[in-house]
């Protein structure tokens, strides 16, 4: 037994003294200066998770930073980009014009699977599904009329 802790306590010291690089893992170009980075973080204190890091993605336009986000789908003119908030789960649209954000929704419609674009971009439809589902369902089509770019 005596071994055994020894063995773990050893392990425990390997472990606690590797540093875990925090920052951008991984940057993924969306097009007309939009892009999506995964960002390794310290995990906060009042988070309960095993590991110390946390891996959010973030929005960015430029060096701007939008928001931690779950999906998100720029406009097929490059004009705008369209996002789920991983935060609140609202959807908002930005637009690089005014560098304007507008929220789209008021309350959480559910987990965005999907974004598509559609008349003219004067209109996103996003496949949602309830937020905490095991088995993934299809889900439900809900649409989003976007104040004009």
């Amino acid at each position: 037994m005596h071994r055994v802790t020894s063995i773990l306590c050893s392990l425990a010291v390997v472990a606690s003294a590797q540093e875990i690089p925090l920052g951008v893992e991984h940057s993924q170009n969306l097009g007309y200066g939009f892009h999506r980075d995964i960002i390794a973080e310290a995990a906060p204190s009042t988070t309960p998770v095993f590991e110390s890091v946390v891996h959010y993605g973030y929005l960015f336009y430029r060096d701007q930073k939008l928001a931690r986000i779950d999906d998100c789908l720029v406009s097929p003119s490059g004009n705008a980009i369209v996002y789920q908030e991983a935060t609140t789960g609202n959807i908002f649209v930005f637009t690089r014009a005014d560098g304007k954000t507008i929220q789209l929704t008021e309350e959480i419609p559910g987990l965005v699977r999907e974004f598509v674009w559609r008349d003219g971009e004067s209109v996103v439809s996003a496949r949602v599904i309830p937020a905490a589902m095991p088995n993934e369902p299809p889900g439900k089509w809900i649409t989003l009329k976007i104040p004009k770019i």
